[in-house]
């Protein structure tokens, strides 16, 4: 089961911060302990729904988060650039500790996405992962990396702050999995979206995830969701989604 829950707070049109974590099984935008984001445009008076802000309106971005609750350590380094000729690069560095009774084990993932706008409203690119792992006790080590190459793909349209945003794209973390989402706007507040992550090699380790989210104007949101597993008999929860946003007013900053 995989429980979320996060805070948000943004000083200027800039600068936003979340305190919490979420561990939605198989995704690749889990979230842990706090995150800086620094937005290096203004997101104030943009067109399009409140999510959407930063994509429609090309703002780049940059982020760090990190966590540590008992024996794990993570911390992450993400970001995403807007070039020209409708060209869009993004990725993260991501390092994890984890002491086991058995050792330590430590994780390294790296990702490039190049993506590029073929249409105003389609968007296609190519993956780059990189994943080391190494662990060590006190008798022998052992690691491994690999490099993985998967494909990503985005149609976005929307219109009066309303319509579908779609994205399928591949995650390689210790496994390999296709990730889809299906997101309906239906206005610059409101959204219902539909989330599925499935294990390339094992098909019936996968994950479904309908949620909602609603704005309260420019000043805070709460999303919720739950989810199961696919195929499975007894209909148990295996996710569920509850965050929470909040930011001042930049008249207040």
């Amino acid at each position: 089961l995989g429980d979320v829950y996060k805070r948000q707070a943004q000083d200027t049109t800039h600068h936003q911060f979340d305190i919490g974590f979420s561990d939605i099984r198989d995704f690749d935008d889990r979230f842990f302990g706090m995150r800086y984001r620094f937005y290096f445009e203004d997101l104030i008076k943009k067109d399009g729904p409140h999510k959407l802000i930063p994509y429609l309106n090309q703002i780049d971005s940059i982020s760090v988060s990190g966590f540590s609750i008992d024996d794990v350590d993570h911390l992450a380094i993400q970001g995403e650039k807007f070039l020209e000729d409708d060209l869009i690069v993004s990725g993260y560095i991501k390092y994890i500790q984890d002491v086991t009774f058995y050792g330590n084990e430590k994780f390294y993932e790296t990702a490039v996405t190049l993506g590029k706008k073929l249409t105003d409203t389609l968007q296609v690119g190519i993956s780059v992962f990189y994943n080391y792992e190494k662990e060590y006790d006190s008798y022998h080590s052992s690691s491994n990396s690999e490099f993985t190459v998967g494909p990503y793909v985005r149609w976005t349209n929307i219109e009066q702050n309303q319509g579908w945003d779609l994205e399928l794209k591949q995650y390689s973390g210790k496994e390999e999995y296709i990730q889809t989402q299906a997101a309906y706007y239906i206005n610059k507040q409101w959204s219902i979206s539909l989330s599925s992550s499935v294990e390339m090699d094992d098909f019936d380790n996968n994950n479904v995830e309908l949620q909602t989210e609603y704005w309260f104007g420019d000043l805070a949101s709460i999303r919720f969701g739950l989810g199961t597993r696919l195929g499975d008999d007894n209909n148990d929860i295996k996710s569920a989604t509850c965050l929470l946003y909040t930011s001042p007013s930049p008249r207040d900053s």
